[in-house]
C-alpha cells in the first residue's frame, strides 16, 4: 500500500514539474507544453512497468520525479533574475537543414525528446532481457501483454499529440 501511496505522489510530482516547466519557460498551450507533459509521463510509466516485471525498481542515481526539484528551484530563482520574457523571447539561428531561428523552448525540449525516451525504452528492455531468469519475471511474462505495454504509451501519446495538433483553434 506504501508503494502505491509513493508511486500516486511521484505521478503527481511529475505533471506539477511539468506545469512548472512550461510556466518557468513561457511555452503557451502549444506542442511544446504538450511534449513537456508527454517526457515526465512515458518515463514514469516505464519505470513503473519495470517495477512490475522484475519486482523490484532499479533507478539510477539522479531520478525524475524528486530530484529534479532542485534543478526547478535553480531555475526558479534564474526566472527570478531574468524574467520570463528572456525564454519566451530568445531564439538561436540554426543554420543547418534550412531550419532557421528556434525558439530556445523547443531546443530544449526536442533535445529532450530526441534522447530521453529512447533512452528510458532501451534501459528498460535490457533490464528485463539482462533479468530474464528471475523468477518474478518468469511468472508475469506473456509475450502480447508486453508487446502491447511497451508499445502503448508512445503511440498514445504520438495519438495525443497529433489530435492537439490538428484540432482546430490549435
Amino acid at each position: 500500500m506504501g508503494m502505491l501511496f509513493d508511486h500516486g505522489c511521484d505521478a503527481i510530482t511529475s505533471i506539477l514539474s511539468a506545469f512548472m516547466a512550461c510556466k518557468l519557460f513561457s511555452t503557451g498551450n502549444g506542442i511544446v507544453a504538450l511534449m513537456a507533459f508527454i517526457l515526465p509521463t512515458i518515463s514514469f510509466w516505464y519505470i513503473t512497468l519495470q517495477e512490475f516485471y522484475l519486482g523490484y525498481m532499479h533507478l539510477p542515481a539522479i531520478t525524475g520525479p524528486d530530484d529534479t526539484q532542485l534543478v526547478f528551484t535553480i531555475l526558479c530563482f534564474m526566472v527570478g533574475y531574468t524574467g520570463t520574457e528572456y525564454w519566451a523571447g530568445n531564439y538561436w539561428d540554426i543554420p543547418y537543414l534550412g531550419i532557421g531561428k528556434v525558439p530556445v523552448t523547443q531546443l530544449i525540449v526536442g533535445f529532450l525528446l530526441l534522447f530521453e525516451i529512447p533512452q528510458v525504452m532501451v534501459q528498460f528492455y535490457t533490464s528485463i532481457v539482462n533479468s530474464w531468469h528471475n523468477e518474478h519475471l518468469k511468472n508475469r511474462w506473456n509475450t502480447r501483454l508486453f508487446l502491447c505495454q511497451f508499445f502503448v504509451m508512445p503511440i498514445m501519446c504520438g495519438v495525443w499529440a497529433f489530435y492537439i495538433t490538428m484540432a482546430p483553434g490549435s
